[in-house]
């Protein structure tokens, strides 16, 4: 009789683990949809030919105003640095696109950089939420002899 009222008590308990674990489970799977804050980041960089492009894209699913602020510099030369910034405010369900197409270096290379950063409220505290580099690498040409 105590063994049959054991296993009881160790079957119950047994169920009431797997309960709270798929809770805990289904808690955490909320909690990381809730910190994506309804904010879409794609980017990428096409090297095609002689004209690299690189894009990104913010799209906002969220119900307020989402502010950014995105940083772009690369390299023409050794020496020139170009930077591109702007402040940006995307609607909600809207999606702001950015490209820049880029010349590839006849020799070298080009160090390309994007950051993204998110624009907290009246505050105007900003938090980066992406930072890429990217490599792009001279064409190397076939000689034929």
């Amino acid at each position: 009789m105590l063994s049959g009222l054991f296993k009881n008590r160790v079957r119950i308990l047994l169920y009431l683990t797997a309960l709270a674990l798929v809770v805990a489970i289904a808690s955490s799977f909320q909690r990381q949809a809730g910190s994506e804050e309804g904010k879409v980041i794609e980017v990428g960089l096409i090297e095609s030919g002689d004209q690299p492009a690189l894009y990104f894209s913010l799209k906002n699913t969220g119900k307020n105003l989402a502010n950014y602020t995105y940083i772009v510099t690369y390299n023409l030369s050794n020496i020139d640095l170009q930077r591109d910034t702007s402040s940006i405010h995307v609607p909600p369900n809207q999606t702001f696109t950015y490209t820049n197409s880029l010349t590839r270096p006849t020799s070298g290379i080009t160090v390309l950089n994007l950051r993204i950063f998110r624009v907290e409220g009246a505050s105007d505290t900003s938090t980066l939420i992406h930072n890429q580099t990217w490599i792009v690498k001279a064409q190397t040409r076939a000689t034929h002899s």
